[in-house]
């Protein structure tokens, strides 16, 4: 059975999703948007989750988690079952704006990106961001950095992860964060399944979030960019 709890709080409402029990073919619900300014689906609680779901409902801690999942708006999204190709499939190769996209997150605090640079080492791309909590409270944030591959010879992803690191920051703190990328994340497997590294122009992207416009249309925020150049 699955529970829906609105939890209000002077002007604030959130809505809490709980799942407390498995069964086969069994979907998460997904809150839609509008219906609540905030959603609390906690996934997996374990022992201890009515504590922890608590201490946030009440301001104790402050939530930094990001969706290691996508939420679609419908199945009707997704490619058939018997479809083995990754058209259409996780947030690399989704076709439709997604319900809640891969890698979203909110916090009661606030984080400003800026001064993001990109430099060749001899191990990989070190990809260098400035995060400052321009908030009133002290939180966790993470760091994402994003490719996206603008002239490959076959099908590739929308863009992919490549690296992400989580911080610490007090009220007004800044930090620069680094971030190393292997240069095999700018290889493409061709259709004889030989991976190789193609020139071209590459995308790279920095934020609290993936560079989707759903992601922005939900945080209201842009994430980083700036252009890479493979000779």
């Amino acid at each position: 059975m699955d529970h829906q709890i609105v939890v209000t709080e002077q002007f604030e409402t959130a809505l809490l999703v709980i799942e407390s029990r498995r069964q086969p073919n069994h979907c998460i619900p997904a809150p839609l948007p509008g219906t609540h300014p905030q959603a609390i689906n906690p996934l997996q609680q374990g022992l201890v989750g009515g504590k922890a779901l608590a201490e946030i409902l009440f301001g104790d801690f402050n939530p930094s988690g990001r969706l290691p999942v996508t939420f679609v708006h419908s199945d009707e999204d997704l490619p058939p079952f018997e479809d083995y190709s990754m058209k259409g499939r996780t947030y690399r190769y989704l076709e439709k704006p997604p319900l809640y996209p891969f890698g979203l997150g909110l916090s009661y605090t606030s984080f400003e990106y800026s001064d993001f640079v990109l430099e060749d080492g001899e191990d990989g791309i070190h990809a260098s961001v400035r995060v400052k909590n321009s908030g009133i409270r002290s939180g966790g944030e993470i760091v994402q950095i994003y490719l996206k591959n603008h002239a490959v010879s076959v099908q590739g992803p929308n863009f992919q992860l490549c690296g992400f690191k989580r911080i610490e920051l007090a009220p007004g703190e800044s930090a620069q964060v680094t971030i190393q990328i292997p240069f095999s994340m700018l290889e493409v497997i061709s259709e004889d399944g030989i991976s190789r590294r193609e020139p071209g122009k590459f995308s790279f992207y920095a934020g609290g979030q993936q560079p989707d416009s759903r992601s922005e249309e939900l945080t209201g925020k842009k994430v980083s960019e700036l252009e890479y150049c493979l000779l």
